[in-house]
C-alpha cells in the first residue's frame, strides 16, 4: 500500500508514514524506501537528505546488509550532496562492491565502471570485464554497450 501511495502519487505523505512505521519495526526494504524517498524528495515529499541517509545507513547495518541500500548510498557518495556529503570515490566503490557481491545488477555495472576509470580503486579492466558481462547477462544495457566500447579499443592491459 505504501508503494502505491508514494510512487503512484495517491497520497505520498501517508505512504512515507507507512514506510517509516515499518522501517522503525526493522523492515529493511522500508528503511531503503524511506531513504530513497527522503534523499530524492520523491512524489512531492520534500527532500530531507540527512534523514534519508540515516535510513540507508540503518538498512546497511541491519542483518543481511541490503544490496539496494549499499547501491543507493554508494551513488550518494559517488555524486555527493551539496553542503552535506562530499564526493568520495573510495567509499562509493566500497559500497558498490558490497552490493555487487550480492549480484545487484546496477552495482555490478558501477563497480566495473569504477574499476575501468580507476575511481576509488586501482584501475583494472581485467577485473571489470567479468562484472560488465554479469550485469549484461542480467539485461543491463549500458554494460553491453561498455563491453563493446572496451573490446573495440583493446588498448587496455588485460
Amino acid at each position: 500500500m505504501a508503494t502505491t501511495y508514494v510512487f503512484y502519487n495517491v497520497n505520498p505523505e501517508a505512504g512515507l508514514e507507512l514506510y517509516e512505521r515499518l522501517a522503525r519495526r526493522g523492515h529493511v526494504d522500508s528503511m531503503v524506501a524511506c531513504g530513497i524517498i527522503l534523499v530524492e524528495g520523491l512524489a512531492g515529499v520534500p527532500p530531507k537528505e540527512r534523514e534519508g541517509v540515516v535510513w540507508l545507513e540503518k538498512a546497511i547495518a541491519a542483518p543481511g546488509t541490503s544490496a539496494q541500500a549499499c547501491y543507493e548510498l554508494g551513488t550518494i557518495y559517488y555524486t555527493g550532496i551539496d553542503g552535506f556529503i562530499e564526493e568520495d570515490a573510495e567509499k562509493a566503490y566500497e559500497l558498490f562492491e558490497r552490493a555487487a557481491q550480492q549480484d545487484h545488477t546496477a552495482a555490478l555495472y558501477m563497480t566495473a565502471d569504477c574499476l575501468v576509470e580507476g575511481e576509488g580503486v586501482e584501475r583494472s579492466v581485467a577485473k571489470a570485464i567479468p562484472l560488465f558481462y554479469k550485469a549484461a547477462d542480467r539485461g543491463h544495457r549500458f554494460s553491453r554497450q561498455r563491453i563493446r566500447e572496451l573490446l573495440a579499443r583493446c588498448d587496455y592491459p588485460l
